[in-house]
């Protein structure tokens, strides 16, 4: 054989090797975990409206800690409690917290949160004017007393309705977003379904007490995870006097205050939310004995939320005070006890030359793959260690999803540890975990044959 021909033998098995290793550089985006994903996450437009990092709604990995502490759990005459860390998703303590309860004002987050979610999509701006409407007006107090044509700003309305926790205020903002009462509280249950709330009815923008109207400290937590990651939310939540400029019905300014109690003195404390660093919270009062309180605080460059409710007046805040001292210790405990633990996830692509993994075909085959893994992953919306000594996951449906793969990680590389061959199925309990380990999960559904859901 000439020397021309042994060349172009050579040439065409090392083409042959380039193509098999660029096809098992897509193969491996296709059927790995999260390391191909792409991260999607959006800057905000405007500083004034930026949300922090403070934990997804919900998320395409979960991390679950099994690490136990031996701390006492606390005590509050609230009905239903939640101590909940919005980084990790982990119930650090809870006292019913999936029994619907009254969320009296606490609603208002949510309203607010929708309206968020207007301006950063662009559909509504902080000084735009709203026109409100007699419906709007029809509320019992407290309320700011608007008239049914007066112009007032979005900016104003949600300073009235976060501080002085203004009926009529919340009611023009759903108006604002949806058009009128009825539509708005379907639009706040359809958008609370997406946060991961699956026991929460809304009826109203206010928190009115109606038939039918409930919610629990679990789902409430996931509201306030949502809304208080505006920075312009934290704002608001954090002043104590705000001025409502002169409108079209009033030519005064008209001053709220706001109404956390974490914002007042209290006994020997005159500022416990620097002592607490409260970031934001929310009340909700029906009377004496029943009245509720939302706060979210910072601590060691993560959160802690709180929430009572059912609870008596004058006991929300005390109680409220002790979760977030227990959420401080549990933290602490848990930092302490993964400290040595915890390991980084395998995100490395692999080990194939840098000229075939960077090349042109490669690259192309690889966004391809990636598009399919995020069309494909699904969002995970719970992932808590049980006291029965499992983990608990549930997921949002995946379109198209035939069915689901359950990925888990170590410390190492995600590796498949189940599969569901039902695309209606969309929870999962691992019952072989270990305690005092840190596990991090992935769920991906599948298509036709098991693979990755394919572009329609």
């Amino acid at each position: 054989m000439d020397t021309k021909e042994t060349n172009k033998r050579r040439t065409a098995r090392f083409m042959a090797a380039v193509l098999a290793a660029v096809m098992a550089v897509t193969m491996t985006a296709v059927s790995a975990g999260p390391a191909w994903a792409a991260d999607s996450k959006k800057a905000a437009k405007s500083s004034e409206l930026a949300k922090m990092d403070i934990g997804a709604s919900t998320s395409s990995t979960a991390a679950v800690s099994t690490y136990q502490t031996n701390l006492k759990e606390p005590e509050v005459s609230a009905e239903g409690a939640i101590v909940f860390c919005p980084e990790t998703g982990e119930v650090l303590y809870g006292k019913n917290i999936d029994e619907k309860l009254d969320p009296l004002s606490t609603t208002k987050v949510m309203t607010v949160y929708l309206v968020m979610k207007q301006i950063e999509k662009g559909k509504l701006k902080l000084d735009d004017m709203v026109t409100v409407t007699k419906e709007d007006t029809q509320v019992p107090e407290s309320k700011l007393y608007l008239e049914e044509g007066e112009k007032i700003s979005v900016r104003s309305l949600i300073y009235g309705a976060m501080l002085y926790s203004g009926n009529d205020a919340a009611a023009a903002l759903g108006s604002k977003v949806a058009g009128n009462k009825a539509a708005f509280a379907k639009l706040m249950n359809s958008e609370a379904a997406k946060l991961g709330c699956m026991n929460t009815t809304f009826k109203n923008a206010n928190g009115l007490i109606v038939k039918g109207l409930k919610t629990t400290p679990r789902d409430m937590a996931l509201i306030a995870r949502a809304c208080f990651s505006y920075e312009f939310v934290q704002k608001v939540c954090q002043t104590k006097k705000y001025k409502i400029p002169p409108t079209n019905k009033y030519d005064h300014f008209i001053q709220v205050e706001l109404t956390n109690p974490f914002f007042s003195k209290q006994g020997n404390l005159k500022k416990p939310y620097e002592k607490y660093n409260i970031v934001a919270g929310k009340t909700g009062t029906w009377d004496i004995g029943n009245a509720s309180l939302l706060e979210m605080a910072e601590y060691k460059n993560k959160h802690i939320i709180t929430v009572v409710m059912n609870d008596l007046l004058d006991q929300r805040y005390p109680d409220s005070v002790t979760l977030i001292e227990y959420g401080r210790k549990v933290l602490d405990a848990k930092a302490k006890a993964e400290a040595d633990a915890s390991k980084s996830v395998q995100t490395e692509s692999g080990s194939y030359p840098s000229f075939i993994a960077d090349s042109k075909a490669a690259k192309r085959l690889v966004k391809w793959a990636n598009r399919l893994s995020e069309n494909s992953t699904a969002a995970i919306r719970i992932a808590e260690y049980g006291t029965d000594g499992d983990v608990l996951l549930k997921w949002s449906k995946v379109s198209g999803a035939r069915g689901y793969k359950i990925f888990r990680s170590e410390g190492g590389a995600y590796k498949l540890i189940d599969t569901i061959k039902s695309g209606s199925n969309t929870e999962y309990v691992d019952r072989t975990v270990k305690k005092d380990h840190i596990y991090h999960y992935y769920v991906r559904g599948t298509g036709r044959g098991g693979g990755l859901i394919l572009d329609n």
